[in-house]
Protein backbone atom coordinates (compact mmCIF):
# COMPACT_ATOMS: atom_id res chain seq x y z
CA UNK A 1 0.00 0.00 0.00
CA UNK A 2 2.99 2.22 1.23
CA UNK A 3 4.81 1.59 -2.42
CA UNK A 4 1.37 2.06 -4.33
CA UNK A 5 1.18 5.54 -2.74
CA UNK A 6 4.95 6.26 -3.62
CA UNK A 7 4.93 5.79 -6.91
CA UNK A 8 1.45 7.77 -7.53
CA UNK A 9 3.59 10.51 -5.83
CA UNK A 10 6.28 10.02 -7.93
CA UNK A 11 4.01 9.74 -11.01
CA UNK A 12 2.39 12.83 -10.42
CA UNK A 13 5.66 14.62 -9.76
CA UNK A 14 6.94 13.33 -13.29
CA UNK A 15 3.73 15.03 -14.83
CA UNK A 16 3.98 17.97 -13.05
CA UNK A 17 7.75 18.74 -14.25
CA UNK A 18 6.90 17.83 -17.84
CA UNK A 19 4.07 19.65 -18.01
CA UNK A 20 6.12 22.75 -16.10
CA UNK A 21 8.66 22.36 -19.53
CA UNK A 22 5.75 22.03 -22.10
CA UNK A 23 5.12 25.46 -23.10
CA UNK A 24 8.17 26.73 -23.86
CA UNK A 25 8.78 23.43 -26.05
CA UNK A 26 5.74 24.08 -27.96
CA UNK A 27 5.85 27.85 -28.45
CA UNK A 28 9.32 27.81 -29.53
CA UNK A 29 8.62 25.13 -31.92
CA UNK A 30 5.54 26.77 -33.26
CA UNK A 31 7.31 30.15 -33.63
CA UNK A 32 10.34 28.21 -35.82
CA UNK A 33 8.01 26.79 -37.66
CA UNK A 34 5.85 29.37 -39.16
CA UNK A 35 8.48 31.76 -39.57
CA UNK A 36 10.30 29.63 -41.97
CA UNK A 37 13.72 28.27 -42.22
CA UNK A 38 16.38 28.26 -38.78
CA UNK A 39 18.36 31.37 -39.25
CA UNK A 40 20.88 30.49 -36.20
CA UNK A 41 22.33 27.50 -34.45
CA UNK A 42 21.09 29.07 -31.39
CA UNK A 43 17.41 29.39 -31.98
CA UNK A 44 16.76 25.38 -31.74
CA UNK A 45 19.08 24.65 -28.70
CA UNK A 46 17.46 27.12 -26.41
CA UNK A 47 14.45 25.49 -25.84
CA UNK A 48 16.69 22.00 -25.90
CA UNK A 49 18.81 23.73 -23.57
CA UNK A 50 16.15 24.88 -21.35
CA UNK A 51 14.25 21.37 -20.60
CA UNK A 52 17.38 19.88 -20.07
CA UNK A 53 18.38 22.28 -17.28
CA UNK A 54 15.08 22.43 -16.21
CA UNK A 55 14.29 18.26 -15.57
CA UNK A 56 17.73 18.43 -14.09
CA UNK A 57 17.56 20.85 -11.40
CA UNK A 58 13.80 19.39 -10.66
CA UNK A 59 15.57 16.01 -10.32
CA UNK A 60 18.20 17.90 -8.11
CA UNK A 61 15.74 19.66 -5.98
CA UNK A 62 14.72 16.62 -3.53
CA UNK A 63 18.05 16.17 -3.07
CA UNK A 64 19.34 19.78 -2.10
CA UNK A 65 15.88 20.71 -0.17
CA UNK A 66 14.05 17.44 0.97
CA UNK A 67 11.28 19.03 2.78
CA UNK A 68 10.58 21.43 -0.07
CA UNK A 69 7.06 22.34 -1.78
CA UNK A 70 7.45 20.13 -5.02
CA UNK A 71 5.04 22.30 -6.92
CA UNK A 72 6.87 26.11 -6.36
CA UNK A 73 9.90 25.05 -8.76
CA UNK A 74 7.67 23.97 -11.83
CA UNK A 75 4.90 27.07 -11.18
CA UNK A 76 7.96 28.67 -11.62
CA UNK A 77 9.58 27.55 -15.00
CA UNK A 78 6.54 27.37 -16.31
CA UNK A 79 6.14 31.03 -15.75
CA UNK A 80 10.10 31.48 -17.21
CA UNK A 81 9.65 29.47 -20.02
CA UNK A 82 6.31 31.27 -21.27
CA UNK A 83 8.37 34.65 -20.74
CA UNK A 84 10.97 33.17 -23.09
CA UNK A 85 8.62 32.26 -25.53
CA UNK A 86 7.05 36.18 -25.81
CA UNK A 87 10.93 37.53 -25.94
CA UNK A 88 11.70 35.27 -28.58
CA UNK A 89 8.28 36.39 -30.54
CA UNK A 90 8.61 39.62 -29.63
CA UNK A 91 12.61 40.73 -29.67
CA UNK A 92 14.29 37.23 -30.72
CA UNK A 93 17.63 39.43 -30.52
CA UNK A 94 17.32 39.62 -26.61
CA UNK A 95 16.32 36.14 -25.56
CA UNK A 96 19.68 34.62 -25.27
CA UNK A 97 20.12 37.29 -22.59
CA UNK A 98 16.79 36.10 -21.52
CA UNK A 99 17.79 32.58 -21.45
CA UNK A 100 21.07 33.54 -19.65
CA UNK A 101 19.30 35.13 -16.59
CA UNK A 102 16.99 32.02 -16.25
CA UNK A 103 19.81 29.95 -16.50
CA UNK A 104 21.47 32.10 -13.88
CA UNK A 105 18.27 31.74 -11.56
CA UNK A 106 18.16 28.40 -12.12
CA UNK A 107 21.98 27.99 -10.76
CA UNK A 108 21.34 30.01 -7.60
CA UNK A 109 18.26 28.00 -6.74
CA UNK A 110 20.67 25.19 -6.13
CA UNK A 111 23.40 26.81 -4.72
CA UNK A 112 21.67 29.14 -2.54
CA UNK A 113 20.73 26.60 -0.17
CA UNK A 114 24.23 25.33 0.28
CA UNK A 115 25.18 28.73 1.36
CA UNK A 116 22.40 29.17 3.64
CA UNK A 117 21.54 25.70 5.19
CA UNK A 118 18.88 27.00 7.58
CA UNK A 119 16.94 29.58 6.25
CA UNK A 120 15.82 30.58 10.10
CA UNK A 121 19.13 32.47 10.60
CA UNK A 122 17.19 34.83 8.01
CA UNK A 123 15.08 35.92 10.82
CA UNK A 124 17.99 37.76 12.25
CA UNK A 125 17.94 40.01 9.42
CA UNK A 126 14.53 40.76 9.11
CA UNK A 127 14.56 45.20 9.69
CA UNK A 128 17.73 44.96 7.46
CA UNK A 129 15.95 43.32 4.95
CA UNK A 130 13.19 46.08 5.06
CA UNK A 131 15.68 49.12 5.30
CA UNK A 132 17.32 47.15 2.26
CA UNK A 133 14.30 47.11 0.03
CA UNK A 134 12.91 51.00 0.81
CA UNK A 135 16.87 52.16 0.17
CA UNK A 136 16.73 50.09 -3.25
CA UNK A 137 13.25 51.35 -4.48
CA UNK A 138 14.39 54.57 -3.19
CA UNK A 139 17.67 54.66 -5.33
CA UNK A 140 15.67 53.73 -8.32
CA UNK A 141 13.63 57.08 -7.97
CA UNK A 142 16.71 59.13 -7.97
CA UNK A 143 18.69 57.46 -10.58
CA UNK A 144 16.71 54.98 -12.44
CA UNK A 145 15.41 55.49 -16.08
CA UNK A 146 11.96 55.23 -17.21
CA UNK A 147 10.73 52.80 -19.54
CA UNK A 148 7.43 52.31 -20.66
CA UNK A 149 5.89 54.76 -18.42
CA UNK A 150 7.53 52.94 -15.08
CA UNK A 151 11.10 54.41 -13.60
CA UNK A 152 11.93 50.98 -12.87
CA UNK A 153 15.22 50.79 -14.36
CA UNK A 154 19.03 51.49 -13.49
CA UNK A 155 21.69 51.60 -15.76
CA UNK A 156 25.35 49.89 -14.02
CA UNK A 157 28.33 48.45 -15.64
CA UNK A 158 26.78 48.73 -18.81
CA UNK A 159 23.68 46.72 -17.85
CA UNK A 160 20.00 47.85 -17.12
CA UNK A 161 18.75 46.45 -13.70
CA UNK A 162 15.54 46.60 -11.97
CA UNK A 163 16.13 47.20 -8.03
CA UNK A 164 12.61 46.31 -7.47
CA UNK A 165 12.98 42.57 -8.26
CA UNK A 166 15.35 42.20 -5.36
CA UNK A 167 13.41 44.76 -2.99
CA UNK A 168 10.68 42.12 -3.84
CA UNK A 169 12.54 39.32 -2.17
CA UNK A 170 14.18 41.37 0.65
CA UNK A 171 10.22 42.75 1.56
CA UNK A 172 9.31 39.07 1.77
CA UNK A 173 12.36 38.11 4.25
CA UNK A 174 11.05 41.16 6.39
CA UNK A 175 7.37 40.68 5.93
CA UNK A 176 7.88 36.27 7.16
CA UNK A 177 10.11 37.78 10.10
CA UNK A 178 7.95 40.08 11.45
CA UNK A 179 5.27 38.01 10.98
CA UNK A 180 6.81 35.47 12.73
CA UNK A 181 7.44 37.81 15.99
CA UNK A 182 3.45 39.24 16.11
CA UNK A 183 1.45 36.15 14.69
CA UNK A 184 -0.12 35.39 18.08
CA UNK A 185 -1.42 39.43 18.64
CA UNK A 186 -2.62 38.90 14.53
CA UNK A 187 -4.62 36.20 15.35
CA UNK A 188 -6.11 37.52 19.16
CA UNK A 189 -6.89 40.89 17.98
CA UNK A 190 -8.67 43.33 20.50
CA UNK A 191 -9.62 46.46 18.91
CA UNK A 192 -12.24 47.14 16.18
CA UNK A 193 -12.70 49.15 13.50
CA UNK A 194 -15.58 49.81 11.49
CA UNK A 195 -16.91 46.20 13.13
CA UNK A 196 -14.17 44.19 12.19
CA UNK A 197 -11.14 43.22 14.66
CA UNK A 198 -7.18 44.77 14.36
CA UNK A 199 -4.48 44.61 16.07
CA UNK A 200 -2.96 46.76 18.29
CA UNK A 201 -1.16 49.41 16.09
CA UNK A 202 2.07 49.44 18.31
CA UNK A 203 2.71 45.79 17.31
CA UNK A 204 1.94 46.17 13.54
CA UNK A 205 2.95 50.05 13.13
CA UNK A 206 6.35 49.42 11.92
CA UNK A 207 5.39 46.22 9.45
CA UNK A 208 2.84 48.60 8.12
CA UNK A 209 4.95 51.73 7.94
CA UNK A 210 8.20 49.46 5.82
CA UNK A 211 5.32 48.19 3.84
CA UNK A 212 3.20 51.23 2.75
CA UNK A 213 7.08 53.30 2.00
CA UNK A 214 8.05 50.36 -0.11
CA UNK A 215 4.41 50.90 -2.04
CA UNK A 216 4.29 54.28 -1.69
CA UNK A 217 7.69 54.51 -4.08
CA UNK A 218 6.57 52.37 -6.20
CA UNK A 219 3.73 54.35 -6.94
CA UNK A 220 6.43 57.42 -7.46
CA UNK A 221 8.09 55.26 -9.92
CA UNK A 222 4.96 54.32 -11.31
CA UNK A 223 5.74 50.84 -11.61
CA UNK A 224 2.57 49.73 -10.12
CA UNK A 225 2.87 46.11 -11.26
CA UNK A 226 5.11 45.52 -8.70
CA UNK A 227 3.10 47.52 -6.41
CA UNK A 228 -0.25 45.24 -6.93
CA UNK A 229 2.23 42.12 -6.78
CA UNK A 230 4.02 43.38 -3.31
CA UNK A 231 0.50 43.81 -2.20
CA UNK A 232 -1.35 40.35 -3.05
CA UNK A 233 1.65 39.15 -1.34
CA UNK A 234 1.53 40.99 2.04
CA UNK A 235 -2.27 40.12 1.72
CA UNK A 236 -1.20 36.95 1.53
CA UNK A 237 1.59 36.72 3.78
CA UNK A 238 -0.75 38.58 6.88
CA UNK A 239 -3.66 35.68 6.41
CA UNK A 240 -1.04 32.64 6.59
CA UNK A 241 -0.06 34.20 9.76
CA UNK A 242 -3.00 35.47 11.27
CA UNK A 243 -5.69 32.99 9.28
CA UNK A 244 -8.15 35.87 9.89
CA UNK A 245 -10.18 36.79 6.73
CA UNK A 246 -11.39 40.01 7.78
CA UNK A 247 -7.48 41.22 7.20
CA UNK A 248 -8.11 40.15 3.81
CA UNK A 249 -10.96 41.85 2.98
CA UNK A 250 -10.22 44.77 4.34
CA UNK A 251 -7.13 44.87 1.94
CA UNK A 252 -9.04 43.99 -1.39
CA UNK A 253 -11.45 46.98 -0.09
CA UNK A 254 -8.08 49.31 0.15
CA UNK A 255 -6.52 47.55 -2.99
CA UNK A 256 -9.90 48.62 -5.18
CA UNK A 257 -9.83 52.27 -3.54
CA UNK A 258 -6.09 52.42 -4.81
CA UNK A 259 -7.19 51.04 -8.18
CA UNK A 260 -9.85 53.57 -8.59
CA UNK A 261 -7.12 56.55 -7.86
CA UNK A 262 -4.21 55.33 -10.01
CA UNK A 263 -6.19 54.97 -13.05
CA UNK A 264 -6.82 58.56 -12.88
CA UNK A 265 -3.62 59.54 -11.80
CA UNK A 266 -1.40 57.88 -14.73
CA UNK A 267 -2.56 58.00 -18.23
CA UNK A 268 -0.63 54.41 -18.70
CA UNK A 269 -2.85 53.03 -15.95
CA UNK A 270 -6.04 54.17 -17.58
CA UNK A 271 -4.75 53.13 -21.17
CA UNK A 272 -4.13 49.24 -19.64
CA UNK A 273 -7.70 49.83 -17.99
CA UNK A 274 -9.09 50.35 -21.05
CA UNK A 275 -7.47 48.15 -23.30
CA UNK A 276 -8.40 45.26 -21.04
CA UNK A 277 -12.17 46.20 -20.64
CA UNK A 278 -12.65 46.21 -24.62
Amino acid sequence: MICQGTRQARWLSWNIEGLSVLPALMGFTGIMAFAGPVESWWQPAIPVAFVVASLAVMGAEGKVLPGRDGRLLPAAIFLSGIGLVEVFRLRPELVIRQFTWVMLGLALFLAIPKVIKDYHVLEGYTHLAGMGAVVLLAVTILFGREVGGARAWVRLFGMSLEPSEAAKLLMVVFLAGYLSEVRRLLANPTYRVFGLFVPEMAYIGPMLLTWGLSLLLLIFQRDLGTALLLFVVFLSMLYMASGRASYVLMGLALLVLGGVITSHLFDHVRTRVLVWLN
